[in-house]
Parts: C-alpha cells; sequence; structure tokens
C-alpha cells in the first residue's frame, strides 16, 4: 500500500474504536513507526454478520468480540483492531510481532501473541517481550496482530461495561509550544520530517491538511513540527 493510503487508512480506522482508546492505538502505531516498521490497521469494529463469518472460517475464536462493540445509539465503539506489518501483510516476521506487543503492552493494551501457546512456548515470547527482544526466535501464537484492551471481557462489554486506559504522557511544566519550519525550495514532507526526528505519520498528524497529498508542498508554505 501507498504511505499516504496507509496512513489514511489507519486514520479513518482509528475513527471506528471507542473515542478514548483511539489516542492509545495511535501511540502503539507511533512507538512502531519510530522503529521504522509500517503498521497497518487492516480492520477495526466490525458487524456481527462479518465476526460470524471470520469465526466460521477460523480467522476468529469467538461469535461476538470487541471488534462488534457498539454504542446504545449505534455508534461503532470497537474495542478491538488488527494491526498488520503493511510491508509483509501476509505473514509478519517475528520481530514485528514482537515489537507490536512490546509497544501494545507500553500503552496498556495487549495482543494476542500468546493465545494457544503451551506454557513453555508463552514463557519464551514473555522473556523476549520483557527484555525488548525483537529478533528472538519464539513462537507465536493465534492472533498476534490483534489488539485490544485489559481489565475487561468481552461479555463486559457487550452489556455496556467500557474500560479505562493509560493517559497520555505528560508534558514538561508547560504546553509544549507550537514549531513551524518554512519550506524551501526542493524540500519534501518526508524530508522534513526526518530533519526534525519524527516519523511522516507524526508530521501528518500535526498537519491534517496534507493527508490527502502528502506530496504536495510549496516553497514559503509552513509546516508544523512541534
Amino acid at each position: 500500500m501507498k504511505e499516504a493510503d496507509r496512513l489514511a487508512r489507519n486514520t479513518r480506522r482509528l475513527t471506528e474504536l471507542f473515542d478514548p482508546m483511539a489516542p492509545v492505538v495511535r501511540r502503539v502505531l507511533d512507538r512502531m513507526e519510530d522503529q521504522k516498521f509500517r503498521p497497518r490497521i487492516q480492520s477495526a469494529w466490525r458487524s456481527k454478520e462479518d465476526q460470524l463469518l471470520a469465526f466460521q472460517r477460523g480467522t476468529s475464536g469467538v461469535k461476538f468480540g470487541f471488534h462488534n462493540v457498539t454504542a446504545a445509539g449505534g455508534a461503532k465503539e470497537s474495542l478491538a483492531c488488527d494491526v498488520l506489518d503493511d510491508d509483509h501483510p501476509l505473514g509478519p516476521p517475528t520481530r514485528y510481532l514482537l515489537a507490536l506487543a512490546i509497544a501494545a503492552r507500553a500503552e496498556g493494551l495487549e495482543t494476542g501473541i500468546l493465545w494457544t501457546l503451551k506454557p513453555p512456548l508463552a514463557a519464551g515470547v514473555e522473556a523476549a517481550i520483557a527484555d525488548h527482544d525483537i529478533d528472538r526466535p519464539v513462537k507465536i501464537g493465534f492472533d498476534p496482530t490483534h489488539i485490544q484492551p485489559v481489565g475487561i471481557t468481552i461479555a463486559q462489554a457487550k452489556a455496556g461495561k467500557r474500560p479505562t486506559f493509560k493517559a497520555a504522557p505528560k508534558p514538561g511544566a508547560s504546553r509544549a509550544q507550537k514549531k513551524f519550519h518554512v519550506v524551501a525550495k526542493g524540500e519534501t514532507l518526508s524530508g522534513i520530517a526526518k530533519k526534525f526526528a519524527l516519523s511522516l505519520a507524526r508530521i501528518l498528524e500535526l498537519n491534517p491538511n496534507k493527508l490527502a497529498n502528502p506530496n504536495l508542498v510549496v516553497p514559503g508554505e509552513k509546516i508544523r513540527v512541534a
């Protein structure tokens, strides 16, 4: 998938999540992108019919899951998303899956990396996660790209309960001041991101007007970098 399409897809899928969960997942994506991975939210909210099909195909173990959570008024409030490796969507490498598990846990979430593993194999994965060793050869569980909250069951979510999430890191003593970069001739958005040690995703988050066409910047234009 083209980079602009991947970023736009992630932005759309985040709107399908329970509102307080969306920024937490965004931080997981940021952590992955900071490591040069290209995470793609393949799915977030899912209809009950689609969930049943996934169960029948064997790609889900439940007939109703966190993907299906909906508000009383019918609004999408998914408590799960599937985050694929856009560079290897059909077979993400172990290092990507371990990095995703580490990023999710850092934000108070979990993946399905341990699901269906026997205790000795699960212990190996836990050790790799604890050591932040994404290159360790380990056996991966049933649904390692699936992200969901902790401390809540599917039944509780279906009944209307919602989880609380880890708060975003607080800035310094005062709110960071906005900073801008004036585009020079020949500069690109990705080049500006690199110059300020930012991911392209972060630049686009700061400049949402660029989502439609990240390749279009003109000399003299102001790009927010902080």
